[in-house]
């Protein structure tokens, strides 16, 4: 299974020498409800999203791709946002009320991982993800892709994946070229352009030109990644 990390590029250079290391002592970017110091958050829907939170004006965004099977099970964990939303639900209360106790207990419920894969879309592992466990990386210039922001701007809910987790997925495979373009809406494109279209003239051209601009998105395999070369310039940016 691939599982993606949203970053910034900045980290680049030190993730394709170390792996993905823990937040540590960093400050997190959740201040409500912050995230475990010694793991490193995935997803399958939202590297972006996470990645603009650590989104500095002037730096490029970084997607890494993770190949799960080649990660210690045992390492990973659901996402203590999936269990807290669920025992909230179960006990009837808020997840303030849970979701500390949750965090500092996660790793009893460690074996709910894929779980928190199939209701959330993201999950955790404890300690440093190896680089032999990367396969991909895709790095974005979000100063030329600015209409992504409003195309990633999730919810992060088990509602809100449950019917909107599609449209998520097939974002991160637009980024790494997987697909030629991704869903804009629910349902399929087609149908979306059928409605829109008769009220906003030009709106399949616009879209469909946005699908076709990949200008600023560049992917590269892990085992192919050109250290002296483009690598360093990102990693420099400011």
């Amino acid at each position: 299974m691939k599982l993606y990390h949203g970053t910034t590029a900045e980290l680049l250079p030190a993730i394709s020498e170390k792996g993905i290391v823990p937040r540590g002592r960093r400050r997190g970017n959740w201040k409500q409800y912050p995230s475990r110091k010694d793991m490193v958050y995935m997803t399958v829907a939202y590297p972006l999203f996470f990645a603009f939170q650590a989104f500095q004006k002037g730096t490029h965004a970084l997607l890494v791709e993770v190949e799960s099977d080649r990660l210690d099970e045992d390492s990973l964990h659901p996402d203590e946002d999936f269990i807290a939303q669920a025992l909230s639900r179960q006990r009837k209360c808020s997840i303030e009320d849970v979701h500390a106790e949750v965090r500092e207990g996660l790793e009893g419920f460690q074996h709910h991982w894929r779980d928190s894969l199939a209701g959330l879309g993201n999950c955790c592992h404890r300690g440093v993800v190896p680089q032999d466990a990367i396969t991909r990386y895709c790095v974005v210039d979000l100063e030329k892709h600015k209409e992504l922001v409003f195309v990633c701007d999730p919810q992060i809910s088990l509602m809100n994946y449950k019917f909107c987790g599609e449209k998520y997925k097939s974002l991160v495979a637009w980024l790494f070229g997987d697909r030629p373009d991704f869903l804009i809406g629910h349902g399929n494109n087609e149908m979306h352009f059928k409605m829109m279209e008769p009220h906003d003239p030009g709106y399949r051209a616009a879209v469909e030109a946005m699908f076709a601009n990949r200008e600023g998105i560049r992917v590269f395999d892990a085992s192919d990644l050109d250290m002296s070369g483009y690598l360093g310039s990102v990693g420099s940016t400011s």
